[in-house]
């Protein structure tokens, strides 16, 4: 049978003492209430045993066996194999033939407790001496659902002989000499004075220290029931950084609409981590942030992370600025970047540095400026006769939000309609809708309704001077959202009387031009001496030369009059 329940009491596994044919196997699954110690005490020259955690099982990763033992490899027996969770999976694989006779195999299992006791709760240091910070389990498998919190302090008198000496801080730093977590689900969370700074999972980011900013800190580390990986190996060392160098909080929370920072840090600031943590302004608001990072960085171990909420290794809205970016030229050349997110509660950002002996001072400025999400805005608006405006959706062209109910009325002069020319538009098809209606009326029959992804071709226009627009949304999927231009249109059949119904001034000054043209003419005229005889005008040709022209001759451009006695 391949399923087995492991008890207080010995057992034996299964074994084979008949004819086996070459590449063959076996599977199977031992059970219980808390861990499983397998006790191997013989095994056969072809045989292979390979022992997974059973949640490990599936995921075929070479790092994922928690034991693998052969027939030919294996000198030292019997051996123990005491499991990290409370179900194995044993693979038992036959690379040759066995013969008739002998067992194949000797293998016992009982219930055992488990090895995954947690590191202990307080840990002390000092300037001479370091201390070993261990997963449970390692260097075999950590256990499912740890949660393991230890305290880590440099010893007081120490710290205080340091600190008086006022050229260097004494800080705790943690060189991480292994590191394998399952991603963004099992963590060592590292805390600062009283914050969360960041949770290292996966590899921690390939870094090899992490430093803090005060002589006593806390770790937490914890997992779930899924995937259990190797776990980590911490050396945790007192260190004594130049006092110039400490980070400007742990972490500075910033909760304004609008800021700004800027740090210049020393070439001799060898390691570092420093977190920056910028808060909506109000939770009851959905915000997104306009970002811009300015930032000059030397050596390829130090790096600036900015992140939509935390640092995570699946966090797609997270960048990672580095050394590469920085121009060579000119010298003390700034990179910059702009940046924006959508707002969950928080941005994060940490710059990091460690142990680089190369020169330049490092600088990093960040401005910032938070923006209301989802805002429909001014529900009235004016059409100009001689000016296009434009009306978008809320916050295009990022996504607009879920469950709006935007409500526009155009308003154009009397006698005038509103033309509406829809320049992109790209919603969730027939889920999110753009209306456009006559009047104030919403609720009548509109003029057009669009969803989906459209290329208008033609402008829409009103019967009436004022045109409704409703723009609503659903639940799921948001998409670009929409833009369109609107202005005044004079309707058909009304001419200048409308102009001079819009501004009377204009027409008081058109009729007192008219006046002014007549009145001119007429003087010109009284004071003429005589009639212009047309017969007596001299006309310049080519040669120069004048000549008497009849009539018929008044439209050739260039002439000369005769003069008036």
């Amino acid at each position: 049978m391949p399923f087995h329940f492991a008890s207080s009491q010995k057992q034996t596994l299964p074994t084979l003492r008949t004819y086996f044919r070459h590449d063959s196997s076996c599977v199977f699954l031992v059970n219980s209430t808390e861990a499983i110690k397998l006790t191997v005490k013989a095994i056969s020259a072809p045989i292979t045993f390979k022992i997974y955690e059973t949640e490990n099982f599936i995921s075929k990763r070479p790092g994922d066996t928690l034991a693998s033992l052969n027939g030919i490899g294996t000198h030292s027996l019997p051996t123990e194999v005491i499991s990290r969770t409370s179900s194995i999976t044993i693979i038992v694989t036959f690379a040759g033939s066995l013969l008739e006779g002998g067992p194949a195999y000797d293998v016992e299992f009982e219930k055992a407790k488990s090895v995954c006791e947690c590191p202990p709760r307080k840990l002390e240091i000092n300037f001479t001496s370091s201390a070993e910070l261990i997963s449970p389990g390692y260097p075999l498998e950590y256990c499912d659902d740890a949660n393991c919190t230890t305290n880590v302090s440099i010893i007081e008198k120490d710290a205080k002989k340091v600190q008086d000496s006022a050229s260097s801080v004494p800080v705790i730093r943690a060189k991480i000499n292994d590191f394998h977590l399952e991603m963004d689900v099992d963590s060592l969370t590292v805390f600062g004075l009283t914050d969360e700074l960041i949770g290292l999972t996966d590899t921690a980011k390939n870094i090899k220290y992490f430093t803090f900013e005060s002589f006593h800190s806390m770790l937490q580390f914890t997992s779930d029931n899924s995937v259990v990986e190797k776990g980590f190996n911490l050396t945790l060392e007192a260190y004594k950084k130049p006092y110039y160098c400490q980070c400007p909080g742990s972490p500075v929370a910033i909760g304004t609409e609008i800021g700004q920072q800027n740090y210049t840090f020393e070439e001799k600031c060898n390691f570092m981590d420093c977190f920056w943590v910028l808060r909506t302004p109000n939770k009851e608001h959905t915000y997104r942030i306009i970002l811009k990072v300015d930032f000059i960085l030397e050596a390829e171990t130090e790096f600036i992370e900015v992140a939509n909420g935390p640092i995570t290794e699946r966090n797609h809205e997270r960048l990672r600025l580095d050394s590469d970016m920085v121009p060579d030229f000119p010298p003390n050349a700034v990179a910059d970047r702009s940046i924006e997110y959508d707002g969950q509660q928080f941005i994060t950002i940490w710059y990091h540095r460690e142990g680089d002996e190369r020169p330049g001072k490092r600088y990093l400025s960040f401005d910032f400026k938070w923006r209301k999400r989802c805002q429909c805005g001014e529900s009235q608006l004016v059409a100009d006769t001689d000016e296009w405006k434009m009306l978008s959706s809320p916050d295009y062209p990022t996504p607009y939000c879920n469950n709006l109910f935007c409500t526009y009325h155009i308003n154009a002069p009397e006698n005038y309609r509103v033309v509406v020319n829809i320049t992109d538009f790209f919603t969730e098809i027939d889920q999110d809708f753009l209306a456009l209606f006559n009047g104030n009326n919403t609720n009548g029959t509109h003029i057009d309704m669009i969803s989906g992804m459209e290329m208008a071709t033609n402008l829409i226009k009103s019967d009436d001077k004022i045109m409704s627009i409703v723009f609503t949304s659903d639940v799921s999927l948001s998409m670009r959202g929409f833009m369109l231009w609107y202005k005044a249109e004079l309707k058909e059949g009304f001419g200048n009387e409308a102009a001079l119904h819009k501004n009377p001034l204009f027409g008081f000054f058109l009729v007192l031009f008219i006046v002014a043209c007549i009145a001119g003419v007429v003087v010109y005229m009284k004071y003429q001496h005589r009639e212009l005889d047309f017969t007596r005008i001299r006309f310049i040709n080519n040669n120069f030369s004048r000549r008497i022209e009849s009539q018929s001759s008044l439209m050739n451009p260039i002439f000369r009059a005769p003069s008036i006695h």
